[in-house]
């Protein structure tokens, strides 16, 4: 992780980080130490069937996947390319607090675009996170529709656990953030949600 002041270093660099490997451990996750979180919201109908090319779900799919789920006051995002694909690196500048910033970066390692059980079709990506990230875990966002009903929902599904020092020092507050973070995604694409059904 990388704690940025905006008045003295302008930007955040993302290279450094592509070269960086997962946590070697979270393929053996503790799950005694683990913290799962899931958030889910629904923001929307359209017609039941698959996602309409110019419905609610393929727009807010767009979003998520250019990594636009976070409100910029928070969360800017640093990319090569949107929308992700499976093994880019994804930069989270997460503005924490007027005039300090954190960098850190995770590594995509699915996405999906496809029906699902349940009768549900999901769009997304999994991120997990890189060595120098101050936790270990996965984040797996999506938009999701009930074909049947043409209900679309958000969610954020995600476990994590304090891997550097500093993270243990400070894990509930690491947690308040991570909870911080998981209610505001839901509440942009909520909000993006509404904007579309004005147009």
């Amino acid at each position: 992780m990388q704690i940025l002041i905006p008045l003295v270093v302008q930007t955040a660099d993302l290279t450094p980080w592509e070269q960086r490997e997962l946590w070697e451990a979270i393929r053996t996750r503790d799950d005694r130490r683990a913290r799962e979180n899931s958030y889910e919201s629904c923001v929307g109908t359209e017609l039941p069937g698959e996602p309409r090319a110019d419905g609610l779900h393929r727009h807010l799919a767009q979003k998520v996947m250019c990594y636009e789920a976070f409100p910029p006051e928070l969360v800017t995002p640093q990319l090569r390319r949107a929308p992700v694909q499976t093994g880019d690196t994804v930069g989270t500048l997460y503005h924490a607090a007027p005039g300090i910033d954190l960098f850190f970066a995770s590594r995509v390692v699915e996405t999906f675009d496809e029906a699902a059980e349940g009768g549900i079709w999901r769009t997304g990506f999994t991120y997990s996170t890189l060595q120098g990230h101050p936790v270990m875990g996965s984040e797996t966002f999506s938009i999701e529709k009930n074909l049947a009903s043409g209900e679309i929902y958000v969610a954020l599904r995600s476990w994590s656990q304090p891997i550097t020092a500093l993270a243990r020092c400070f894990a509930w507050p690491c947690r308040a953030l991570q909870a911080q973070a998981g209610r505001a995604a839901l509440s942009r694409v909520g909000s993006l949600a509404k904007e579309f059904s004005q147009r």
